[in-house]
């Protein structure tokens, strides 16, 4: 995810009337003195060559605690000036309105890198500006190649944060939880199933923009085959959104084994439990009903159960199966559904004597699948 800036920046200018340079001023709330950096590169064509200043036309809400993090951050950013990297910085960018999510509106948008390690965003309508004349001109071509080297930046940072990942699965494990190959697998594709839905929100109203998804998410086999079909004549479309899976993620023959995993009874009886919990907590959670912490953190629980599950019956699909490794993971997966099924507090009783029939049932048939790998 981003640092948004936006609520804690009261105006500011975006210099880039001298080419491949970029000065960056930032006046934040509360402090005296405006942030200043520069950077290597270009604006986007709307601006590039102009000194742009804006002056934000509304009072954002203040909250402490988002107010503190992003004065953090701040720190960060100021520790680090020497390394920041431009993203795109435009007054064009297309996206919903957020005061009439069914309009689409231009609206100002400056992105920078901490090298690859953060992504900053300051955007939104609630700025007004004014441009001064443009000092240079900037060609279609040198606007591909800035836009590329952006997309670029937005690549290393997401692969670099997907390789530090760690699912909230990964605090499960432990003596009697060893780890295993298929934990790192489905946690790294779990890391750019996330950072897909960030990809897709920032190339929404792009022209081509399920070809700029797969770039920024170093989608090396989507970007083959769209390569082979264009040698071959035949004509393709990017303007469309790519539906991102997770095996997507996955090379095919891990893919493959996955899906044989899915189909399998203990996780078909988990796919129906977790229907269950969606429909009591996630819904309304999605929906802006007040929901229960204990509650929220009984789901949270759950699917991490489930992912541990997954990657064991994984397992027991391999040529190898690592017999004590498998038998461990799943006795102590048994014995953490069975307890989580004493709590189902969010659901009402009905779904609650659902949920404990059916986590019964889950734990008989990981009772079977103990007995159908160890050796007679």
């Amino acid at each position: 995810m981003p640092v948004n800036l936006t609520p804690i920046i009261e105006r500011g200018v975006i210099d880039n009337t001298v080419r491949d340079s970029i000065k960056l001023e930032l006046h934040v709330v509360r402090m005296k003195q405006p942030l200043v950096f520069t950077m290597e590169g270009n604006c986007r064509r709307d601006i590039a060559g102009r000194c742009v200043k804006f002056e934000r036309i509304d009072k954002a809400p203040r909250s402490r605690l988002r107010d503190a993090a992003l004065y953090e951050h701040l720190d960060t950013l100021l520790l680090h000036r020497q390394q920041l990297i431009t993203g795109d910085i435009t007054l064009s960018h297309r996206a919903m309105d957020p005061a009439a999510p069914s309009r689409i509106a231009n609206m100002l948008s400056i992105e920078f890198f901490d090298g690859a390690l953060m992504r900053y965003l300051i955007e939104g309508n609630c700025f007004s500006f004014s441009l001064s004349e443009a000092t240079w001109i900037c060609s279609a071509s040198c606007e591909a190649v800035q836009e590329l080297l952006n997309m670029s930046a937005l690549r290393d940072m997401l692969l670099c944060q997907i390789e530090r990942y760690r699912g909230p699965a990964f605090k499960l494990l432990g003596d009697d939880m060893p780890s295993c190959k298929w934990d790192r697998v489905m946690n790294r594709a779990e890391a750019y199933l996330s950072a897909a839905f960030a990809v897709q929100q920032k190339y929404m109203m792009h022209p081509r923009r399920a070809l700029a998804e797969a770039f920024v998410l170093n989608h090396h086999r989507a970007l083959a085959y769209w390569a082979e079909n264009e040698d071959k004549g035949q004509a393709i479309s990017y303007a469309s959104a790519t539906k991102w899976k997770v095996d997507d993620f996955l090379e095919p023959a891990e893919a493959r084994l996955m899906n044989r995993a899915l189909d399998t009874p203990a996780l078909n009886i988990a796919a129906g439990l977790a229907a269950l919990i969606k429909e009591a907590i996630v819904d309304p959670l999605d929906s802006g009903v007040p929901t229960d912490d204990m509650c929220i953190a009984f789901a949270q629980t759950y699917s991490n159960l489930v992912t541990l599950l997954l990657s064991t019956i994984l397992l027991t699909l391999q040529k190898r199966v690592p017999i004590r490794k498998v038998t461990t993971r799943l006795r102590s997966l048994e014995s953490q559904f069975s307890h989580l099924a004493q709590k189902a507090p969010a659901l009402p009783q009905h779904g609650r004597d659902q949920f404990r029939r059916g986590t019964s049932r889950l734990c008989e048939e990981i009772r079977s699948i103990v007995a159908s790998i160890m050796p007679q």
